[in-house]
């Protein structure tokens, strides 16, 4: 439980940090900005919270089994 809730408060700041470091990549370009907290600013504005949980399913599906497999053996 402790792990899932993990996950699910620091997914958003993992967000900001992926899409900043994609900025970089031919053909992606989000904002000028350097700064996360101002990055993070404009995603909320343009995507909403929403943003910010994108591909949240599939690494909490991941997370979720092996969070129960470490209880299990342990």
């Amino acid at each position: 439980m402790a792990s899932t809730l993990a996950y699910s408060f620091c997914y958003p700041l993992d967000t900001v940090k992926r899409r900043m470091q994609a900025e970089g990549s031919p053909g992606y370009k989000f904002t000028d900005t350097n700064n996360e907290i101002n990055y993070a600013k404009q995603m909320l504005k343009a995507e909403g919270v929403i943003g910010f949980y994108k591909g949240f399913v599939p690494g909490l599906i991941r997370t979720v089994p092996m969070c129960f497999m470490q209880f299990i053996v342990y």
